[in-house]
């Protein structure tokens, strides 16, 4: 029994490593972007009067460096020793102001390396676009994971679609994006408590993440430099992998997350690989060119 359970497992991998795979591959050539279309936030839990959409946590040397020691073993993973560095930069942060601006994304929290629960149970409360009965017991419970378990200290960029807010913990804009393309992705759904308590479940929870890898990689061909789709590829496939991988640790096992972060890491720096450089566009004279980088120009 014990050999043949092994077998089954062995090919539920494989079977997840070649779904993994066919994705990713699919998902080269991206349709033109598309701009926030269909909304539906009208019931989100806004921001209030004065609040900044963008929050930073105050200085704390010594708890961001036990953060950024908890996070080892997911800069491991990644391959990134930003990732869960509790250090972000005004880059990261930059892109993704841009990207909520793009998108109508107005009524997003994000919280950069910040710890607020007060803050976060009021706007579970005020999230009126999901369901009371699924905002107070899921809901309740993401607050409460929240609350005990900080991200301060145990990092892990992440959506909350219960408070509809971005929690972000590492100086990887790709990464951050990502986050921002969930909260897209939700924004466009009308029974947003459902389509959170779908995430949770096995298998079913992967549609969310390649949505959002989707999103933001056909966001940074159009709007960013190719050094910037490069860092997507190379970032996006391997965490798509992870997401993806926790939805089937149920069903295959734990066994599967370290065989799918490779996959990602592989097709994800082939994909870069094969990306070319943009031309440099000639302005005409008082214009800007696309990847022009002079702050007159409003460079990045």
């Amino acid at each position: 029994m014990p050999q043949a359970s092994c077998c089954q497992r062995v090919r539920v991998v494989c079977g997840f490593l070649g779904f993994f795979a066919l994705f990713a591959i699919g998902g080269c050539a991206t349709p033109a972007y598309r701009y926030g279309g269909g909304v539906c936030t009208a019931r989100d839990a806004g921001l209030k009067p004065g609040e900044r959409q963008v929050e930073r946590g105050r200085p704390a040397p010594v708890l961001d460096t036990v953060g950024w020691v908890v996070g080892i073993p997911s800069k491991i993973i990644m391959l990134d020793h930003r990732v869960n560095n509790h250090d972000v930069s005004a880059k990261t942060e930059a892109s993704v102001q841009e990207y909520l601006v793009s998108n109508d994304l107005d009524k997003v929290k994000v919280r950069i390396n910040e710890y607020d629960p007060a803050g976060e149970w009021g706007r579970l409360v005020r999230n009126k676009s999901v369901a009371w009965p699924l905002r107070y017991t899921f809901g309740t419970l993401s607050c409460v994971g929240y609350t005990i378990f900080p991200g301060r200290v145990f990092g892990g960029d992440d959506y909350n679609p219960f408070t509809n807010t971005i929690h972000i913990y590492s100086d990887v804009p790709a990464m951050a994006l990502y986050e921002c393309g969930y909260a897209k992705d939700y924004a466009q759904k009308e029974w947003k408590g459902l389509y959170a308590v779908a995430h949770g479940l096995p298998v079913v929870g992967t549609w969310h993440g390649t949505q959002a890898s989707a999103d933001v990689i056909s966001y940074l061909q159009e709007n960013g430099t190719s050094e910037d789709i490069k860092q997507g590829y190379r970032t996006l496939r391997p965490a798509y992998a992870v997401d993806a991988s926790r939805s089937l640790t149920s069903v295959a096992g734990a066994t599967v997350v370290l065989p799918a972060v490779a996959v990602g890491h592989v097709i994800g720096h082939c994909e870069a690989a094969s990306i070319k450089e943009k031309p440099l566009v000639e302005s005409a004279p008082g214009t800007c060119a696309a990847e022009d980088r002079n702050p007159a120009c409003g460079g990045r």
